[in-house]
């Protein structure tokens, strides 16, 4: 069996992780835990990154906005490799309660527009039992590696 083989089963069967007690430390460990997950699909590196770094940040929205002083900031993240549809789909959730986000943010506030830019697709939907984040990569020819799409960055259900 090859490396390459090992890493395809890796890469087919779905990643879900929970964290109880987010902080800038157990992210990065989720962070890392899905770098080596993506290695396994067909995404180029650069594409990998730009996946790494969106769902970077929205764990960091959990860990900063999700949830007031003192509370248990949790979270769910899964990713799933979806090879019929052509697309790697990474889902986070939280339970905490959703922040409008400043009008005028300063030099903060930009997380939203960058999840846009990073993903072909992101909604991000709340209520009162949280906020469910979902973003998709569509597996492309390298020709077509440059195309954006976004869908809607926020949505109350």
């Amino acid at each position: 069996m090859t490396n390459i083989d090992s890493r395809e089963r890796i890469a087919a069967r779905p990643l879900t992780m929970t964290v109880h007690s987010a902080d800038a430390r157990e992210i990065a460990t989720v962070r890392r835990e899905l770098v080596e997950w993506l290695a396994g699909t067909p995404l180029s590196d650069e594409r990998a990154s730009d996946v790494a770094l969106a769902c970077y940040e929205a764990m960091a929205n959990v860990v900063e906005h999700a949830y007031a002083s003192g509370m248990a900031r949790s979270f769910e993240l899964s990713a799933a490799h979806h090879r019929l549809a052509g697309r790697i789909a990474v889902t986070i959730t939280d339970h905490g309660t959703w922040r409008t986000p400043d009008s005028d943010p300063g030099f903060r506030g930009h997380g939203m527009t960058l999840l846009a830019a990073l993903s072909d697709h992101a909604d991000v939907l709340t209520d009162k039992n949280g906020t469910v984040v979902h973003l998709s990569w569509e597996l492309r020819s390298p020709h077509n590696a440059g195309a954006r799409c976004t869908g809607s960055l926020h949505s109350v259900r």
